[in-house]
């Protein structure tokens, strides 16, 4: 696995971001970590670039991919 240098930052999206601070070429794994609020534990997350990711650019993913209860309702709508 590589690991990417990344940092924290102020996000258009949702208030704080993850950012790349080199180039992530497309398919590389790339982990991460962060706390969730409302459980107060860390959540770790394994990911592949899907694109590529230019230094600067927020690392994003579709929470619909492992959220059953997202998946479900995008099926009903």
């Amino acid at each position: 696995m590589l690991l990417v240098k990344t940092r924290l930052g102020v996000s258009e999206i949702h208030g704080m971001g993850l950012f790349a601070e080199e180039f992530i070429p497309c398919g590389t794994l790339h982990h991460y970590s962060y706390l969730d609020a409302a459980s107060g534990k860390y959540v770790f997350c394994l990911d592949v670039a899907a694109c590529d990711i230019q230094p600067g650019e927020e690392l994003t993913c579709d929470y619909g991919e492992f959220d059953a209860e997202m998946a479900l309702k995008r099926v009903l709508t």
